[in-house]
């Protein structure tokens, strides 16, 4: 009997028999970019900021399209703020009108992932002097969540629905730079500590608002400091410990705690060892370093559902079917007895690779694994 994608994931994760393995993308929004008005007619800006039913459109075509067994979820306008934002194309062009402020930005290249131009902040003061980081009753009260709970009244029974939150040390990057970041380590640590401890607590209500609102798992995404960028004893000062908070933090809510971690951390493996993650997703194997899901596998057990690897580029994008094969084989000793596996990229998809051949590789896969595993 086919199972729904909810009770395949939580099968996976859980380390109970499925039908087959199930689907997962890190940042399908992101990688979807290009070929949303394809897929829903629509373009990106309408995934946040269009009319619920508009919205929902892009839930369907990740599932649909893309074949997927999970969703994220988002946050929208506030219920002050609905209204406040026109969305519409130009020329082909998406166009977004704040009339508030009377501005019209056109988005003739997609938003880039960056951090400000100059800090943010210059002190360990200046951080907690901010108000109180806003409650998960509240964070529910201002209406931004009011879509997501449409979305569980919807799939809460039939798809695996998650939520996602930088981890302390990275969201760093995201309000001082990346030279400040590294810069604060050494001269000003005092603020680095006043930052993560806010976003530790930002990590904290969120679980607690995933919980709330019937979601069924949450990830936290980690980078910067991977081996191959900081040192052991930098990681055990400035990470670690606010990894550890995180994912207790979300299992004491009863949720699934997964994290997605870049750069090289077969180096960390020991400490990831003692997270107690229900799943992990690692980078691909990239600049010189290699991230082998079956060393994984071999230090952290049975008890863990690791998410797949694959190469976006020269795998997905890139591969024929041969590749494909080749890919999928070298996973099989990395599925484990229980088979707590899910297939997946080591990072968000290309913009290249358009969903048809995402599913394509997806089912090829699938079709590989199971016949490799005996499933």
């Amino acid at each position: 009997m086919e199972m729904t994608s909810l009770q395949r994931m939580l099968a996976a994760i859980r380390g109970e028999p499925f039908d087959k393995f199930p689907v997962i993308n890190v940042s399908p929004s992101w990688s979807m970019m290009p070929h949303w008005p394809a897929m829903t007619g629509l373009n990106f800006l309408y995934e946040t900021l269009g009319s619920d039913e508009q919205r929902m459109c892009f839930c369907e075509a990740l599932l649909e399209q893309l074949g997927l067994d999970w969703l994220p979820v988002h946050a929208g306008p506030s219920a002050n703020q609905r209204g406040r934002y026109l969305v519409g194309d130009e020329a082909g062009v998406p166009v977004l009108v704040d009339t508030e402020n009377r501005t019209k930005t056109r988005y003739r290249e997609f938003p880039k992932d960056l951090p400000p131009e100059e800090p943010l902040f210059d002190s360990a003061s200046e951080v907690e002097s901010m108000l109180p980081v806003p409650t998960a009753e509240e964070q529910l009260a201002s209406g931004a969540w009011d879509f997501t709970r449409k979305l569980v009244d919807r799939y809460g029974d039939s798809v695996y629905l998650w939520m996602g939150g930088v981890a302390p040390f990275p969201s760093c990057f995201y309000l001082l730079g990346y030279e400040r970041l590294f810069d604060a380590m050494r001269h000003q640590p005092d603020l680095l500590f006043a930052l993560m401890e806010r976003q530790a607590e930002v990590l904290h209500q969120r679980a607690r608002l995933a919980r709330l609102l019937g979601l069924h798992g949450m990830d936290v995404m980690e980078f910067f400091c991977s081996a191959d960028l900081i040192s052991e004893k930098d990681f055990l000062r400035f990470a670690f410990p606010y990894e550890q908070r995180a994912i207790h933090a979300i299992k004491e809510e009863g949720l699934y705690a997964s994290m997605n971690l870049m750069g090289w951390i077969e180096p960390r493996l020991p400490y990831l060892a003692q997270l107690e993650l229900n799943c992990l997703q690692i980078e691909s194997s990239l600049k010189g370093y290699e991230n082998s899901l079956v060393t994984v596998r071999k230090a952290l057990g049975e008890e863990v559902c690791l998410f797949g690897n694959t190469h976006a580029v020269w795998v997905i994008e890139e591969g024929d079917e041969a590749t494909w094969h080749q890919a999928a084989l070298e996973q099989v000793n990395a599925i484990g007895r229980q088979r707590r596996y899910a297939i997946g990229a080591g990072t968000p998809i290309t913009w290249a690779t358009g969903p048809a051949r995402f599913k394509r590789f997806a089912e090829y896969t699938r079709q590989v694994l199971a016949e490799a595993s005996d499933l």
